[in-house]
């Protein structure tokens, strides 16, 4: 390192080295760049998100985006204000979208699977302990999808029971598709656990 920076070089050091290097094209750098905010990202988007998830969305999104633009960001301006601007602009990204989706996201989730897996009473295959069953595990689905985030529920419902391919899902509320598969594989972890729970 250059100027003040010693071999116990302060955090703020650390970042300029970083900077440096991923200006020039150095990926490890820039990821580690970005680790070394990570915490205070997922601070400034906590603040608006208020949701953990929602935020964690946000800080992945905002990463994204710096991957992505980073030679667009004029070096004579604070790097570190422009990446907590750019977090803050996804976490706000992120808030439209929940207020938009959460009204409505865990009912017809509940509703959709319902139709999705019905079991024809009259079908003369089907016996009356797995009916029963079956109806047993619609409840508790329907449960579980009451105490799962909205936005991870709406885009779970969009993925597994609308048919929509990953950039379908990623296009139509507006995120990337990592995020996406994010949000698919966290709603389905939950709703596995949470209908195991309430079955068992």
């Amino acid at each position: 390192m250059s100027g003040a920076c010693t071999k116990a070089a302060p955090p703020s050091c650390i970042s300029e080295e970083l900077l440096r290097r991923a200006r020039r094209g150095d990926r490890g750098a820039l990821g580690a760049l970005l680790t070394l905010h990570r915490a205070r990202m997922r601070a400034v988007a906590l603040r608006i998100c208020k949701s953990p998830a929602d935020a964690e969305d946000a800080v992945q999104e905002a990463c994204i985006l710096v991957m992505q633009k980073l030679n667009q960001q004029r070096e004579e301006t604070s790097f570190t204000a422009w990446l907590y601007r750019v977090t803050l602009n996804a976490a706000l990204i992120i808030l439209r979208q929940r207020r938009q989706q959460e009204a409505c996201a865990g009912t017809d989730f509940s509703r959709m699977w319902s139709a999705a897996y019905a079991i024809d009473p009259a079908d003369p295959a089907v016996l009356p302990d797995e009916l029963c069953e079956h109806r047993q595990k619609l409840r508790a689905v329907a449960a579980a999808a009451q105490q799962i985030n909205p936005i991870m529920l709406k885009t779970l419902e969009l993925r597994e029971l609308n048919g929509m391919d990953g950039a379908q899902v990623a296009k139509h509320l507006g995120v990337s598709i990592e995020v996406v598969k994010t949000r698919v594989h966290r709603a389905r972890a939950a709703l596995q656990d949470l209908t195991r729970s309430a079955m068992s």
